[in-house]
């Protein structure tokens, strides 16, 4: 999962893990423009990172019980250290 993936960086860092065959997760506000995100093959979730109880229900429903992500990427603008603590202990990393 890229949060951020609406950014500059996050974009490419989208695109390349689409390039290499990964299943994309792109963790974005609902109002990022998703131009440069037009890939189907994408997996988005929609964040109020305002919210805490509002991530922690959307990480609990993206992924089916026990699943994980391999990767994180957490290269938002935003540093939300809750949003980081919610995933560490949802998915005990």
């Amino acid at each position: 999962m890229v949060v951020g993936a609406g950014g500059f960086v996050g974009g490419f860092i989208v695109a390349e893990g689409l390039r290499r065959g990964y299943d994309v997760w792109a963790g974005v506000r609902a109002t990022t423009s998703r131009q440069w995100l037009a890939d189907e093959r994408i997996h988005f979730i929609d964040f109020d990172f305002s919210d805490i109880t509002d991530i922690s229900k959307k990480i609990t429903e993206a992924l089916g019980e026990g699943e994980k992500w391999d990767y994180i990427i957490y290269i938002t603008f935003i540093c939300n250290i809750k949003f980081i603590i919610i995933i560490m202990k949802k998915f005990r990393y």
